[in-house]
């Protein structure tokens, strides 16, 4: 795959999955945390380059970015250069918000976004003209501090997209030629003496088993208006009579996790969501599908606060959402929560015979806590916890 040449080499590396990418959230700037799948493909990345000559490695000095740059220099004796310059576009009052809730209130918005960037203006964010520039600059610097050798750099999607665009000639008034890569995908360029750049490859994957490639389990990428059906969105839930009836849907769901509790506590399960409608509304959320309501999320900010954890006391889907890779948004949902409530875990129950959502809380970095465990309507509850 790559040639001989005295030419310098910039392989450039696309970032291992993050929060992001599995909550359906907006991560420009934001510095969310590697998923544990991503940790999987740090170490594949890893295992590519063992054997490749590398003397210097450069990253965008998000967490995502910088992680995945470890892999390669770690192993090689090298250190890492942070670089804000190779960082992912800036998505101003877009960022750590739902995709699907601009598909749902700004749809002109998104499919600028998504189709002629150029065009797309929200409230703090960057140009892409202004991503491109900048990472441009970057590497174009990286190349002549490095003549000769061989250079990792690390940065993000939409960064790497405009790249490619400058590399290939492309304007980017048709970025769309060039698709998203996988997490952790790699593009190697080679540079002349008179600073002309040539694609060797571009976004290979080829060191991921499916069973850890981001793309293999998602499909928007696969679509000419780059969207996702299974985006979802967050709105909180007020207990008139649609919201009264919502909960005693949920309540009555023998799916919900609530045992078999007795008909006559569903006064008190009410009473006690009406309760935090009024006090923590953010913590009461239906999560939504273009405009109606697919589930619920039920947190506490305040229960386990002296312990720097929040509470989840439900995460719901409707069955119709269930298996469909819905459920890892409302996680996504608690996280952006309890983090920008200074919070740095998150706490939950589940029943002993829930074996599903038990097996999907230990999918997503949940620990047990056994000595926590409690019974509640008769039924055995495990303690987990996961950091966040």
């Amino acid at each position: 795959m790559e040639q001989n040449t005295n030419k310098t080499k910039i392989y450039i590396i696309r970032h291992t999955e993050a929060e992001g990418n599995i909550f359906r959230r907006i991560h420009g700037h934001y510095d969310g945390q590697v998923t544990l799948t991503g940790r999987k493909q740090i170490e594949a990345l890893r295992e590519r380059f063992l054997d490749v000559a590398v003397d210097a490695v450069y990253s965008s000095d998000l967490t995502r970015a910088y992680q995945t740059a470890l892999a390669v220099a770690e192993p090689k004796g090298l250190t890492v250069t942070k670089l804000p310059e190779l960082r992912e576009i800036s998505m101003g009052v877009w960022e750590d918000t739902c995709w699907g809730y601009w598909e749902m209130f700004d749809q002109e918005q998104m499919d600028y976004y998504n189709l002629n960037p150029l065009k797309w203006r929200v409230d703090g964010c960057e140009s892409i003209s202004a991503v491109q520039k900048r990472i441009v600059d970057a590497v174009t610097q990286i190349a002549e501090r490095h003549y000769g050798e061989s250079v990792a750099v690390v940065t993000h999607g939409v960064a790497l997209r405009t790249l490619l665009c400058y590399v290939n000639g492309i304007a980017l008034d048709d970025v769309n030629e060039i698709r998203y890569c996988d997490n952790t995908a790699v593009s190697l360029f080679t540079v002349a003496d008179d600073g002309k750049f040539t694609v060797e490859y571009m976004n290979d994957n080829s060191h991921l088993p499916t069973e850890i490639s981001t793309f293999a389990r998602q499909n928007w990428w696969k679509n000419k208006n780059v969207t996702d059906g299974r985006n979802l969105y967050f709105e909180p839930l007020t207990p008139d009579d649609a919201g009264i009836a919502y909960l005693t849907l949920v309540y009555s769901d023998s799916d919900a996790d609530y045992g078999d509790a007795p008909a006559e506590r569903l006064a008190e399960f009410l009473d006690a969501q009406k309760a935090r409608a009024v006090d923590a509304p953010d913590c009461l959320l239906y999560a939504m599908h273009y405009g109606k309501p697919c589930g619920l999320v039920i947190m506490d900010a305040k229960r386990y606060a002296d312990d720097n954890s929040g509470y989840v006391g439900l995460f719901y889907l409707e069955p119709e959402f269930r298996r469909r890779g819905f459920g890892v948004q409302l996680l996504g949902c608690a996280v952006s929560r309890f983090r920008a409530a200074g919070l740095n875990r998150i706490r939950l129950f589940v029943s002993e015979n829930n074996r599903l959502a038990i097996k999907f809380y230990e999918r997503y970095g949940f620990a047990r806590l056994p000595e926590l465990d409690e019974t509640m309507n008769g039924v055995r509850h495990l303690a987990y916890e996961m950091t966040i």
